[in-house]
């Protein structure tokens, strides 16, 4: 018996649009890169994948405050180094002045020569500034923040910079006392000041490895959730397209079978016109 399905066009039209939306969802993919595009597309993986992004965010910020400390850093260890150059450049001056054959307009010229470096020593260690931060005119502790955003012990590194004025390397040392005979002891303290501005270019050095070990460490940690994050949000794009071929044959097949239907309802509806006639008078 011939029925009519009164649900078929609905049906179709409802594949219709199901398929159209498809054919909508792969090429706004398609077009963005993007599986997720709005919180819509899919919840939980927008929630991490935005976690994800903070926690990138925060570490590119932790790379730029390592990258500013290894600056800084290079610039106290630049200061530490002038200053060990002079503090050699005095103990040569002292272990002249020691023989005792020298005249005493040698022994002045020395002492103008002690003094300058001296004063020297004292200049570059007010000089040496970074960011408008002096670094070796005091005792300072400095401490850089290098976690992703979240505080705690492991997030921070710190560097103890040293006074630098002359005082600290040649106490007691004056231009006079290094430029006469006997000087012994001028030139024990000079020893012991090359030292101890070598440990502090050392501590320096130290604090400058690592921070460049954090780096690499962070840049590394940026890749792995960069990759997670695409993971996540990133479109598969042979799949996409995939998709895309799928849906516009099924938008139209959907089209194909309305027009069909539409077809098939005229040819009903002529079948009523066929068993009437006209007649001529």
């Amino acid at each position: 018996m011939f029925r009519i399905n009164p649900n078929l066009p609905g049906l179709l039209v409802g594949n219709l649009n199901r398929a159209a939306q498809s054919v909508g969802t792969s090429v706004e993919r398609l077009s963005t890169g993007l599986r997720i595009n709005r919180a819509a597309d899919d919840p939980a993986g927008l929630a991490t994948s935005e976690k994800l992004r903070s926690m990138i965010a925060g570490l590119g910020q932790a790379n730029r405050n390592a990258e500013n400390a290894t600056s800084l850093t290079q610039t106290a260890e630049s200061g530490l180094e002038s200053i060990s150059s002079i503090v050699s450049a005095l103990d040569e001056l002292a272990v002249e002045a020691a023989d005792t054959t020298l005249d005493a307009t040698t022994r002045s010229g020395i002492a103008s020569e002690a003094d300058a470096l001296i004063s020297e020593i004292d200049r570059i260690a007010a000089a040496t500034s970074f960011g408008g931060t002096s670094l070796l005119a005091a005792n300072s502790n400095l401490t850089f923040f290098i976690g992703d955003g979240s505080a705690g012990t492991n997030d921070e590194v710190g560097i103890a910079l040293p006074n630098s004025a002359s005082s600290q390397y040649i106490s007691g040392i004056t231009s006079t006392n290094l430029a006469t005979t006997g000087n012994t002891a001028v030139i024990t303290s000079l020893d012991l000041g090359i030292t101890s501005v070598s440990l502090q270019r050392s501590n320096v050095g130290a604090v400058q490895s690592l921070l460049e070990a954090i780096q690499s460490d962070i840049g590394t940690k940026i890749l792995n959730l960069q990759g997670a994050d695409s993971a996540i949000r990133d479109a598969d794009l042979a799949f996409e397209a995939s998709a895309l071929v799928r849906a516009q044959i099924l938008t139209q097949t959907s089209v194909f079978g309305i027009a069909q239907l539409a077809l098939l309802n005229q040819n009903i509806l002529s079948l009523f016109g066929t068993g009437t006639s006209k007649r001529t008078a």
